[in-house]
């Protein structure tokens, strides 16, 4: 097998200069295997008789001196841990301004590395015959070093090296891991976190993380081992899965007191999977008896709910459940909701009748892409399939060089399309759509009112999202066409600190702090020296900043951006896939198909703008907002007119989800915060002006 380290990467000649021994020449250098986020790895001899091969990692030390003790104080902590498993940690050391950590050199793979040499054929063995074994040893060790009181807090399966013959696993680079004995609420927040599908939410948000957080991460490399060999979703439904969806769907639980209690919790569930010789893609549990129950209805993409259950299925449905009463509630937009209960004492299958109210509307301009105003959606043509009440439509066409046009009718409910074909000769009308301040490009957007948050039948909505209520925007303004790119940032800040690089791409991995100076020097340079906008409008003062200064826009200015005058989950409709923006495509939303995963930023304008002429307000990057966070904020405190939160909190808000999350979290109504000085590969922003 080839002998590659988990965090492999170009030899970095800047890293190999200089560093040829350690403690006075007992570790002789041989190779650089790998860098991670804040440590070197590397390949040493060890002088003497053997000339043993070991491993060292390197990392900086923390500049605070009692951070740096804790930092030994738990390496040495790893020393004591010993298992088949893990590699043995030979020595803890400090030399210089670095820590040095001296393990044994395991030659294997990486579960991912092996798992991706494998064909299809092996694929599908590995899944039917060995995964058993290989989850079972994982677990294993999980539950030994949660005994000893230790988190790993990184699993993943670059973490974990496998013998592919034998099955045989160790288990590698810890996150420093915390101790939980004494204290399980804690977590040093001076050591830079793992970020990706298989962290926990706790650990993003650095808030009470204990060994729940590898509860977590398990769930998530069983799903790594049973679809396909891909990441799991970063917001799990149980409806997502083929295989031990329980199982996943218990682990991967947004809060660590609905997962699995401890390893060996998880080990009897999974072992539940294998009685009787069933295969794995049998239920789980058969405590009572249970039935097929087939659903389908003629709302072909009808979401229901089952005997109250948080989850949101789609139609047609086929499972097995528990005989009893079932309470099913259906509902899809466009249709009357229909709530029914049965008895399940046999298989059956069910069909329901929803009654339609409302239409759907296809239409088309000469020429195309001119912004319509349907009802009180604003919508670009061609549109197709348009949600439109049963109730008479009406048109209105303000485009640029048109005239004005009106236009009304009837549509009947359930699946009725009409189609239209506008043409207006050209007429000399002004309209101020676009301007350019500082070499950025805005798009002028009207005043208006829109229905802010999420409606309770939105499928994977979260309740910070509610309720639903309408909010006015009192003033025009203009809000920037694109992201803030690289290059645009370069001519304000003189500095490139993203991680992806191209001058059309988005600038990221820039705190809200960092952007509190970038506002206070575009502003300088448009005449508003010493300008701290973010303060003006923390101390409640929104409505006197002066015309043409820049800021961000708040929370439910960029939300009307976002939805430009549609009331669908997104600006392009009800479903979304990756020919219409850039996330995860793995992972579609509605009746959007799985499509391609970028895996980084693209360049601005790479996909459709949406109704106000407005690019990327789904996905590429999270984009900050001015507002603090409050999870509450919706429920009464929200002003209706023009709000803003800014009662001081611990977090500021940020919008539109980014290249590496699912589509469902770039629902125009999904909210996330974090800390002001947060830099991350997928956090952005675009500015507002004042008008």
């Amino acid at each position: 097998m080839e002998n590659r380290h988990p965090d492999a990467k170009p030899k970095s000649e800047k890293y190999l200069k200089g560093l040829c021994v350690l403690q006075e020449g007992l570790y002789e250098l041989v190779n650089h295997l790998g860098e991670g986020d804040s440590s070197n790895v590397s390949l040493y001899k060890k002088q003497g008789e053997l000339n043993e091969k070991v491993a060292i990692k390197k990392m900086k030390c923390p500049s605070d001196e009692d951070e740096s003790n804790l930092y030994l104080k738990e390496a040495r902590r790893l020393r004591k841990l010993k298992h088949d498993f893990l590699p043995n940690v030979d020595d803890v050391f400090k030399e210089g301004d670095y820590h040095y950590m001296v393990m044994e050199y395991v030659e294997m793979d990486t579960l991912q590395t092996f798992c991706e040499s494998l064909n299809d054929k092996s694929k599908k063995d590995f899944v039917e015959k060995r995964l058993k074994k290989f989850f079972l040893n994982l677990l294993e060790v999980i539950f030994y070093i949660h005994k000893q009181g230790v988190m790993h807090l990184d699993l993943k399966p670059d973490n974990i090296l496998i013998d592919g013959d034998s099955l045989d696993i160790c288990l590698i680079d810890f996150e420093l891991s915390r101790g939980f004995k004494s204290d399980p609420q804690k977590y040093d927040d001076g050591l830079k976190k793992p970020v990706h599908r298989y962290t926990a939410p706790e650990q993003i948000e650095k808030s009470n993380v204990t060994y729940l957080a590898d509860i977590y991460a398990l769930g998530g490399v069983l799903f790594y081992l049973s679809h396909g060999f891909i990441d799991p979703p970063r917001n799990p439904y149980i409806n997502k899965f083929n295989l031990f969806e329980d199982i996943i769907f218990k682990c991967m639980q947004e809060s660590p007191d609905d997962r699995f209690l401890n390893a060996n919790d998880l080990k009897v569930a999974f072992l539940e999977t294998y009685k009787s010789e069933k295969k794995p893609q049998e239920k789980l549990i058969n405590k009572k008896k249970r039935f097929n129950l087939k659903i389908n209805s003629n709302a072909k993409r009808a979401r229901l709910r089952i005997n109250d259950e948080p989850n949101l299925m789609g139609t047609p449905l086929d499972l097995e459940m528990f005989g009893g009463e079932v309470k099913v509630v259906l509902f899809e937009k466009g249709y009357e909701t229909l709530e029914t209960s049965f008895i399940l004492d046999s298989d059956c299958e069910k069909h329901f009748d929803l009654i339609a109210n409302r239409g759907l509307l296809s239409l088309t301009s000469e020429p195309s892409d001119i912004r319509i105003k349907l009802n009180s959606n604003y919508v670009y043509t061609p549109i197709k399939n348009f949600d439109v009440k049963k109730d008479d439509a009406k048109i209105l066409i303000e485009e640029e060089g048109f005239d004005i046009v009106t236009d009304s009718f009837s549509l009947l409910s359930g699946d009725v399309s009409k189609h239209y074909v506008l043409k207006e000769p050209k007429k000399e009308i002004i309209i101020e759509k676009e301007k350019v301040f500082e070499g950025m490009s805005f798009s002028y957007i009207k005043a208006g009112e829109f229905m802010m948050g999420s409606p309770e039948d939105e499928a994977d909505r979260f309740d910070r999202e509610g309720p639903e209520h309408k909010v006015k925007i009192s003033k025009d303004f203009y809000m920037q066409t694109t992201q803030m790119t690289q290059k645009q940032w370069f001519d304000v800040m003189q500095t490139k600190p993203s991680d992806f690089e191209g001058d059309n791409r988005p600038v990221e991995s820039v705190s809200f702090d960092d952007i509190r100076d970038f506002l206070k020097k575009i502003n300088e340079r448009v005449g508003f020296k010493g300008l701290d906008v973010i303060s003006v409008i923390d101390s409640g003062n929104l409505a006197k900043l002066p015309s043409g200064c820049f800021r961000l826009p708040t929370e439910a200015e960029w939300e009307y951006c976002c939805r430009a005058g549609i009331s669908t989950v997104f600006s392009f409709g009800n479903s979304l896939d990756s020919s219409q923006a850039n996330f995860n495509g793995n992972y579609p939303y509605g009746d959007g198909k799985a499509g391609t995963d970028l895996n980084e930023t693209c360049d601005v304008k790479s996909y459709k703008k949406n109704a106000f002429g407005l690019y990327d307000m789904h996905g590429n990057v999270w984009e900050w907002v001015q507002d603090y966070w409050d999870s509450d904020f919706y429920s009464g405190s929200s002003p209706k007119i023009d709000p803003v939160n800014s009662i001081e909190a611990s977090y500021r808000v940020f919008r539109g989800g980014g290249w590496a999350n699912d589509a469902r979290i770039l629902r125009s109504a999904y909210r996330y915060y974090n800390g002001p000085d947060l830099r991350s590969y997928d956090l952005g922003f675009r500015l507002f002006v004042v008008r």
